[in-house]
């Protein structure tokens, strides 16, 4: 090591930031601008990119009837579900299901989207669903009949 150097000192953690202090106004602001610094408080900027398509499709009394810690902690359903909420496997409304539209479109469960947002903007145009298909009544009583027409014919009842 030569002898004309010396190591630097420990810098304090609170000490002031030494380019903001320094005379060099611009130092400071083509250092920061190319390493910004961040408060922990500080949102992600994006985290709520979308939240104008979703929010006319978010039914805030169904949120709130479902999902009653939200109306507890008086937080806005539409916010709420396109940041926290899908990701929770709640439902934004009556007729979108996040599950089920996670389940069915991988590519919108592995690019990691929210599902009503995708469904909004590419997903209905693209012909989605976005919930599962609701058999009609007298589906049902047919599936019944046809059923218990199997099992008595298996019973030799018939």
């Amino acid at each position: 090591m030569d002898a004309n150097l010396q190591p630097r000192p420990a810098v304090p953690a609170d000490a002031p930031d030494p380019v903001v202090v320094s005379a060099a106004p611009l130092a400071a602001a083509v250092l920061h601008s190319r390493f910004p610094r961040q408060r922990e408080a500080e949102p992600v900027l994006g985290a709520t990119a979308g939240l104008d398509l979703v929010a006319p499709h978010v039914d805030a009394a169904f949120y709130r009837a479902c999902y009653p810690d939200i109306a507890r902690d008086a937080v806005d359903p539409a916010t709420h579900y396109h940041c926290r909420g899908w990701r929770e496997g709640r439902n934004p409304n009556g007729w979108f299901d996040t599950v089920f539209y996670l389940q069915n479109y991988a590519d919108v469960a592995d690019a990691g989207l929210d599902p009503l947002l995708h469904y909004v903007a590419h997903g209905r145009a693209g012909g989605r669903q976005p919930r599962a298909a609701v058999p009609a009544a007298g589906a049902k009583r047919q599936r019944e009949d046809r059923d218990l027409a199997v099992v008595a014919a298996e019973m030799d009842l018939v």
